[in-house]
């Protein structure tokens, strides 16, 4: 099984000194753990700039460090669905203000876009803006009825320009709910992903993780060191995945009829 994980620091659990003990550092203290195991870090440049403030750079050094060393990729955190006018200029100073808070080398190749309901127009504008994916809620884009294959690379809009990832909500639930102790038993609700070329992607926001239990973080600890689950950054699944299909606005009515 493959396997992308991205946290995502986003400003939803407010009260910034309770997700630094509760959030940030129990992610980066699972990710130095294992180096060779990467992930994807979703996060809003004010988180940065306020964690400096407070005396707290080490976060970002270690951000940074985990990111040179091609461990950790970062994503954008779209706010609301934007206007393109607004939206473009929006990302454009998230963008700069990440690369200005952690350096220039910082990978920063994605987008968490979980309220943007028509992604199909602003292609052009993702890669004027450097960004090769984007994550975006399935019900929210494609409706409740379409089903993704989990071994293909959706591209949104145009063939090769931006690729589409949808998290899978039953596997995110079962790192939050602390009900499944093991590795072997967190892969045991994905029978018919163990001996397939496939992929999963989980989904952990800051306000999720802020009422986890010490089962959660185990339970991570556990997937990350089994090696029968290989973790990778978003960016490298169309590296792995050579499957691709179209995903544009003309197509829905038959997706969903399909589905």
């Amino acid at each position: 099984m493959n396997w992308g994980n991205v946290f995502v620091w986003d400003g939803s659990g407010e009260d910034l000194d309770a997700c630094l003990e509760a959030v940030y550092k129990p992610t980066l203290r699972l990710l130095q753990a294992f180096r060779m195991r990467p992930a994807t870090i979703g996060i809003r440049a004010q988180i940065l700039q306020d964690l400096a403030r407070r005396k707290a750079r080490w976060v970002l050094s270690s951000l940074r460090d985990l990111s040179v060393l091609h461990q950790v990729e970062l994503a954008l955190v779209q706010d609301g669905d934007l206007p393109r006018e607004v939206l473009e200029k929006s990302l454009r100073e998230e963008r700069d203000a990440l690369r200005e808070a952690l350096g220039a080398d910082a990978i920063l190749r994605g987008l968490y876009a979980p309220a943007e309901q028509d992604p199909f127009e602003l292609v052009d504008m993702y890669r004027a803006l450097g960004l090769r994916w984007v994550l975006l809620k399935r019900e929210q884009v494609l409706g409740p009825f379409v089903d993704l294959l989990d071994d293909t690379i959706y591209e949104l809009g145009a063939p090769g320009k931006v690729y589409a990832y949808f998290p899978e909500e039953l596997s995110s639930r079962l790192f939050l709910e602390g009900q499944v102790p093991t590795s072997r038993q967190f892969r045991d609700h994905f029978p018919t992903k163990r001996d397939r070329k496939c992929y999963l992607i989980t989904l952990l926001r800051e306000a999720d993780l802020l009422g986890a239990t010490r089962q959660t973080w185990d339970l991570l600890e556990d997937v990350y060191s089994d090696p029968s689950i290989r973790s990778w950054r978003l960016s490298t699944l169309e590296e792995l995945f050579t499957k691709r299909k179209l995903l544009d606005s003309s197509a829905l009515p038959r997706l969903e009829a399909a589905g």
